[in-house]
């Protein structure tokens, strides 16, 4: 049998798919009285104004409204790979290259949803971005594959390597404080997306669930198939071919919405006659037969 490969959230080809082979005010009080002291002809008899003292005011009370806001610098804009839990203020401007479908997850801690999505910059500094909850209702919908963001207020913890295939030690969790900028004007500086390939003859040499780009012409699509998982969801399937110059082909398998969005136009493209290049980014490595 040769070797799946499974692209988890990725882009060209992406998100939450499996690559199947065979083979993320101080009051200032100032005291106004004024003592006048003046002559008062020849008897040198000084006189004074009698001063009146103001009438008490209680200081002022304060409601509380939130912390106060100081003046504060802007965030300067950080690479990436710079990025660290150790840094102040900061702000990354980047590219999201993929973004995963929203999930539900049932803990000891009640029920909950998360999603994730990768971020470029043009230093070609790669790192994962994740929310939960109600900040997951904030950002899902603003957040769209190509593009540009400026953010910043996020907090930096290690990479959850088993759901985690980027070159980051470190990914990005945000909170109900963080911001999402979009930049309205594109920037030519951030690549759409970047890979590191290898050949199809590679995968029958790496080992299971191994992390890898491969790029192959397709040239079989199969149909979309209802599959029921361990959770006893139910959710789609479809496997296609790739081969590419080495003369390798292998099985690139699609789960969930993407059988019906790329798959599905995929297909069509070879039914008529067209076998496109695809790229598949992140593709992970799963023995089956």
């Amino acid at each position: 049998p040769k070797c799946p490969i499974k692209p988890p959230e990725c882009a060209t080809l992406t998100n939450n798919n499996n690559l199947g082979t065979q083979n993320s005010g101080r009051s200032n009080f100032s005291n106004s009285n004024n003592l006048i002291s003046r002559n008062s002809g020849s008897n040198n008899v000084q006189s004074f104004r009698p001063t009146v003292q103001p009438a008490y005011q209680p200081p002022p009370i304060y409601k509380n409204h939130g912390a106060i806001v100081k003046n504060e610098a802007p965030a300067r804009i950080v690479p990436i790979a710079a990025l660290n839990p150790y840094q102040g203020r900061w702000a990354v401007k980047a590219r999201v290259t993929a973004k995963g479908d929203l999930r539900r997850y049932n803990n000891a801690r009640g029920d909950g949803k998360v999603f994730s999505f990768d971020l470029l910059d043009s230093d070609g500094g790669e790192i994962r971005v994740t929310c939960f909850n109600a900040v997951v209702d904030r950002f899902y919908d603003i957040i769209e594959v190509g593009k540009v963001y400026m953010i910043s207020k996020g907090s930096l913890k290690p990479a959850q390597k088993n759901f985690n295939h980027l070159k980051n030690e470190w990914e990005i969790f945000l909170d109900t404080s963080s911001t999402v900028d979009l930049c309205p004007d594109e920037d030519a500086s951030i690549p759409q997306q970047q890979f590191s390939f290898r050949p199809i003859s590679d995968i029958e040499n790496v080992e299971n669930n191994s992390i890898l780009d491969v790029i192959g012409i397709v040239i079989s699509v199969n149909p979309s198939v209802p599959i029921l998982r361990k959770n006893g969801m139910e959710t789609q399937r479809r496997i296609l071919n790739l081969k590419d110059r080495s003369g390798r082909s292998v099985e690139l398998t699609l789960w969930g919405d993407f059988c019906n969005r790329e798959g599905q136009k995929l297909r069509e493209m070879v039914e008529a006659g067209h076998f496109p290049v695809l790229a598949v980014k992140a593709g992970k490595v799963n023995d089956f037969t």
